[in-house]
């Protein structure tokens, strides 16, 4: 299977790649951070159909779809600085290994009968503690469409919770004993 020939103004783009990462470093104060969102960009480029009307004005169109991106990812920052801080307190529970453990088997259970898309994203994100921000890069989606993908995951995982669960959902699953009822729902 071969590789569609790169058109002029992606090829203007990658030329231009290390120009955008040095616009973006003393916006975000870190050169993975500025690569990872020249990267999460040009992906985007290449998975869309979108080109400004001629080549040669293509990097003034992905300097504004930079400003664009750091925008989002300013926001996104800041919506999780305030959630982080507002539950502040629940970290200190996510510590404990004996209700961690807990608490997984009764996710690793229900995983497998959620949507593929749910189950991966809580799987990444939930449980392996990537960031929703680069979860949503290394799938090629903006953060914002990432943030309501985990939204609508954790609510399916948490009506499934509660239909197998049931007394345990209500009570904490300190003294779980819903696993065999997982693995039939």
């Amino acid at each position: 299977m071969g590789h569609a020939p790169i058109d002029a103004t992606v090829q203007n783009l990658l030329q231009a790649r290390e120009q955008f990462v040095r616009f973006l470093i003393p916006r975000m104060r870190s050169r993975e951070a500025a690569e990872d969102l020249v990267q999460a960009s040009l992906l985007k480029v290449l998975q869309s159909q979108a080109r400004p009307r001629d080549s040669e004005s293509s990097v003034a169109w992905f300097y504004q779809l930079l400003r664009n991106a750091l925008v989002d990812h300013i926001r996104a920052h800041h919506a999780e600085a305030r959630a982080l801080e507002r539950h502040g307190g629940e970290e200190e529970l996510v510590d404990d290994p004996e209700l961690e453990r807990v608490a997984c088997a009764c996710i690793q259970a229900l995983l497998p009968t959620l949507k593929e898309t749910e189950a991966e994203v809580l799987q990444a994100v939930d449980l392996g503690g990537e960031t929703p921000g680069a979860f949503a890069a290394r799938k090629g989606v903006t953060a914002n469409a990432m943030t309501v993908r985990l939204h609508r995951a954790r609510k399916s995982l948490r009506e499934k919770v509660e239909r197998t669960c049931r007394t345990c959902a209500a009570h904490g699953c300190l003294d779980c004993r819903c696993g065999k009822a997982a693995a039939g729902s």
